[in-house]
């Protein structure tokens, strides 16, 4: 601001110091809260800017030399452009060595020209004082090179091509403007369709960048949501492979993994991201998961301890409670239970289990409390009608027991022990017609199960 005062209003540092500064020390002031921030006294962007964060600023710096080479010769020919370049650094000088001498060039021939050409100075100046927070020594560490931080350095390139073009040619240039202007159009029209999806733009920028391991983790990302998921383990291999440390991308596999029913990759994926970062509550708990289907619940108990301790929530407390109840702990399942439903009332799984505890302790009020909740808050849950319904048929409760059973064969129908449950509950409530109707049923289904032939022959004796 106070460079284009100079330059276009008071003519002079002077004469706008002297006419605005009480403006100026305002502007200024605010650079009070910006060392702050950056200084990492207040979180310093999220925590992904700022020194401190993994990235020097001298190696930060060397990357953008190559950054700023690469914007300049997009401003000329946008192509190809790149949605995301990674996290990336220059680490030696000889790298850039020919880019750094080019931007000093530039710097110097900036500064001259402020002072001797003030117009093509302030052009200059503008280019770099707008990318010089993104583009100097302070790391972004998310972004060490991003192409949306000259959309407004831009700005100064495009004035100064329309000046020199409307110098040059007078008032001819209107044509050429406008043919560029036009070409640019078009331009932006098929780079706007790369945007039509997630997978379309992320496979443009796996293409143009492919040793970013973050752009094939966010196209196998992706390729999930598109339910392309089979696509997406060979995007999540080439991430992990370009950068073995990367958490998410393992954290990201081991989802798909699991999802896919491969469990043991998907525990290798998740000890993988436990073991980079101690402190990844989600990673912890699907490990412990993937520990319980490989059947090794004494080892997944530590894992949903951990999970619990990071960050309490209903499913860490379930899925330990599950675990326990696994590894022949019931006493301490049940516990976990109540703090589940405690989190989340509406979890039908933990009322399941608690009857399923409940259940075994010969408590069958209890048990029958917590199947009535499962099917209350989920009216087709299997098992949860078939327990109940055996529970009811101890309590010679026939008539609601038959009830479960029948929900049981409308949702399954090929369920055998459904519908010798079913014929049971008919033949003891005096029903032997209709239970030898049942009992044919599960031997069409199980033709080798002899208590259903012992009670088929007792239900036809009940009919002479």
């Amino acid at each position: 601001m106070l460079l284009y005062d100079r330059t276009f209003v008071a003519g002079s540092f002077a004469a706008a110091w002297r006419q605005r500064r009480a403006y100026y020390a305002m502007l200024a002031a605010t650079w009070l809260v910006l060392v702050f921030l950056v200084s990492g006294g207040a979180g310093a962007r999220g925590a992904s800017a700022g020194f401190g964060l993994g990235v020097t600023w001298w190696t930060y710096l060397l990357k953008q030399a190559e950054a700023l080479v690469l914007y300049l010769r997009l401003s000329l020919w946008p192509h190809p452009l790149v949605l995301d370049y990674g996290t990336a650094v220059v680490r030696n000088v000889s790298d850039v060595a020919g880019q750094g001498a080019f931007v000093l060039a530039l710097l110097a021939a900036t500064v001259w020209a402020l002072w001797r050409r003030p117009l093509l100075g302030f052009v200059g100046a503008w280019f770099f004082l707008i990318l010089a927070p993104s583009s100097s020594v302070v790391p972004l560490v998310t972004q060490t090179m991003a192409e949306h931080r000259m959309y407004l350095p831009l700005a100064a390139l495009g004035a100064l091509f329309a000046v020199l073009v409307y110098r040059w040619l007078g008032g001819r240039s209107s044509w050429l403007l406008a043919v560029c202007a036009v070409g640019c159009g078009a331009a932006t029209v098929l780079r706007n369709h790369t945007y039509r999806d997630a997978v379309a733009i992320w496979a443009d920028t796996v293409a143009h960048c492919p040793a970013n391991p973050r752009a094939h983790n966010n196209l196998a990302l992706a390729l999930v949501h598109a339910g392309r998921a089979s696509e997406a383990h060979d995007a999540y291999a080439r991430a992990v492979a370009l950068d073995p440390g990367y958490v998410s991308a393992r954290y990201n596999w081991g989802v798909a993994l699991l999802a896919a029913g491969r469990i043991a990759e998907a525990a290798t994926q998740f000890e993988a991201a436990v073991r980079l970062a101690p402190s990844h509550a989600d990673a912890t708990l699907n490990l412990g998961n993937v520990l319980v289907r490989l059947g090794r619940p004494a080892e997944a108990i530590p894992q949903f301890e951990r999970a619990l301790a990071l960050r309490p929530a209903a499913d860490a407390h379930y899925n330990l409670a599950v675990a326990l109840a696994d590894a022949a702990r019931p006493a301490e399942a049940g516990p976990h239970l109540e703090a589940a439903l405690r989190l989340d009332a509406n979890l039908p799984e933990a009322h399941y289990q608690l009857g399923r505890l409940a259940e075994q302790a010969g408590r069958w009020a209890d048990a029958e409390r917590d199947y009535g909740r499962v099917i209350g808050l989920v009216p087709e849950h299997l098992a949860a009608h078939r327990r109940l319904g055996l529970l009811l048929a101890r309590d010679e409760r026939l008539a609601p027991a038959a009830e479960h059973f029948r929900t049981v064969i409308r949702l399954v129908p090929a369920d055998a022990d459904a519908h010798a449950n079913l014929g049971n509950v008919l033949l003891l409530a005096g029903q032997p017609r209709e239970a030898i109707a049942q009992y044919e049923q599960a031997l069409r289904l199980r033709p080798a199960d002899p208590r259903t032939r012992e009670n088929l022959r007792l239900a036809r004796e009940a009919l002479r």
